[in-house]
């Protein structure tokens, strides 16, 4: 197996376990989380109350809600994978593209990462 194929996955799988994923035992539904056992609780659907403000989100919650139910450390989980995963397919989508373009795509995900920090 070539290390350097696997090198920034797995970096990036370490950094963002040891950014988000050592706090998640600690955290519960903060801010706009709320929402989520609000929607639950009523019976109501995602689709509906999300439809005006984050219209695109609302899937995630659909597919979600019935296997993690009430459980903040899941969507905390949930969340720190899909990030992980997200992260991954842009890179892997600008290595794709552009193969001899190491140090922008370098550039690019320092900066997208310093972006969804804010």
């Amino acid at each position: 197996m070539d290390w350097r194929k696997w090198q920034f996955p797995l970096v990036s799988l370490i950094l963002c376990v040891a950014a988000y994923g050592l706090v998640i035992r600690g955290l519960g539904f903060y801010w706009d989380d709320w929402m989520i056992p609000t929607v639950i609780k009523n019976g109501m659907s995602f689709w509906t109350f999300y439809q005006y403000n984050r219209p695109l989100s609302a899937w995630t919650f659909e597919l979600l809600a019935p296997i993690l139910g009430l459980n903040p450390f899941g969507w905390h989980l949930a969340n720190l994978i899909m990030r992980w995963v997200t992260g991954i397919t842009a890179w892997w989508m600008l290595s794709t593209l552009w193969p001899n373009q190491r140090r922008a795509i370098e550039w690019t995900r320092r900066w997208a990462g310093k972006i969804s920090e804010s």
